[in-house]
């Protein structure tokens, strides 16, 4: 919500889904992770810290089966 900003400068959002597994465990695998800043404070765009955070982002051509599905997963989000 935008009132937000009236108590935050700075948001870290982590995106991803919940792997429930039959056995050794369900986890989580994180898809994104971004910094997102008032207009007061940077430009208001996100910052993309995924890989400084987890490393390189997975495989997904596999699973999902096209470069434009890939694309959409883990193409940038759009603020507001």
């Amino acid at each position: 919500t935008p009132d937000v900003w009236e108590w935050a400068s700075e948001v870290a959002l982590v995106g991803g889904v919940m792997v429930n597994r039959k056995s050794g465990g369900d986890f989580f695998q994180p898809l994104s992770f971004e910094l997102r800043r008032s207009v007061s404070v940077a430009n208001g765009r996100p910052t993309d810290v995924y890989r400084e955070a987890f490393g390189p982002r997975p495989d997904l051509l596999p699973i999902l089966g096209s470069e434009d599905a890939v694309r959409r997963v883990l193409g940038p989000s759009k603020p507001g």
